[in-house]
Formats: structure tokens, C-alpha cells, sequence
């Protein structure tokens, strides 16, 4: 199937898609912020998450079993053999490896995406212009998630990983 041959770009248009979100999001929060207050902010941020997502989960459907392998397993592709417990995971240094990597990346580019805001508006930018300073780099993410997704498929998605990682 097409989620079989294109996992990796699958798995980026997700990735691309909470970009996506970032730079819709963002200025829209500030915008209410402003307009009305945090609470009512807060609330239709609630409203309008319910709205997309429950209409959005009637759409989803179990993936097909195919002969011989459960849903969930992971073919001879992936780096985890089909069967593994939770347990047998957290004994290889793959996991350990690619956590630690995880950790370590997301510490790093998480704290100025955190402070992205609050920084610009100290700097005396406008609150909304602030808010989307970082609906900006939501939307400049978007390309480079379907980029890497791509080359994934195309190289492997180790290689893709371990470049992307090296490179940030």
C-alpha cells in the first residue's frame, strides 16, 4: 500500500501538519488574547480542537491485518523484529540511543521556541507581530519535514535521521 512504500513522507505530513498548526495557531491565540483575555482565549482554543478533532477521529479505521502479522507489527524494514515486548526494547542500545538523541534535540531547539515570544516583545516587537514571529517558524519547518521525509523514503530512514541530527 501507499502508507507501506511512503511510511517515512506519511509520518512528515504529520510532522508538516503540526507546523502547520504552529503558524495558524499561534497568531490566533495572541489575536484572542488580546481582543478578549487568556480564559476566553483558552476556551475557543478548546471549542475549535473538539470541533476538528472529533469529526477527524470518525474518519480513522484500523489498518489492514495482512497474513501472517498482527496490525502493529513491525516488518524486517524497521529496527525493532515483529514480537519484541516492551521489556526486550528497553534492553538495546537502539532505544537508549535514540532517546537520549531525542532528549537532546528537543532540548536544544525547545527552549527558544518557548521564549520566542516573550523575547521579541521585550525587544518592543507588537504581541501579535511576536505571536507571529513564531507562526513563522512553523511555517518555515514545514518544508524541511516533507524534505526529510522524502529523503527518508529515497536513502533510509536511519541515514535521514542521523544526518538531520548531525546537521542540527
Amino acid at each position: 500500500s501507499w502508507f507501506t512504500r511512503n511510511r517515512s513522507l506519511a509520518v512528515s505530513l504529520v510532522s508538516a501538519g503540526l507546523a502547520l498548526g504552529t503558524t495558524l495557531v499561534a497568531p490566533l491565540t495572541r489575536w484572542l488574547i488580546v481582543t478578549h483575555d487568556w480564559r476566553f482565549a483558552m476556551l475557543a482554543l478548546g471549542f475549535i480542537a473538539w470541533a476538528v478533532i472529533l469529526p477527524a477521529a470518525l474518519l480513522l479505521r484500523p489498518a489492514p491485518v495482512t497474513e501472517g502479522r498482527s496490525a502493529g507489527a513491525l516488518t524486517s524494514t524497521g529496527s525493532v523484529p515483529a514480537g519484541m515486548t516492551l521489556a526486550q526494547a528497553l534492553k538495546t542500545p537502539v532505544f537508549w540511543s535514540l532517546a537520549l538523541a531525542n532528549f537532546a534535540c528537543c532540548a536544544a531547539h525547545s527552549g527558544p521556541i518557548f521564549h520566542m515570544v516573550s523575547y521579541a516583545a521585550d525587544c518592543g516587537v507588537a504581541p501579535l507581530t511576536a505571536a507571529t514571529v513564531l507562526g513563522a517558524a512553523g511555517l518555515a519547518a514545514l518544508s524541511g519535514r516533507i524534505i526529510c521525509g522524502l529523503l527518508a523514503d529515497h536513502t533510509g530512514a536511519k541515514r535521514t535521521l542521523v544526518a538531520c541530527l548531525a546537521l542540527q
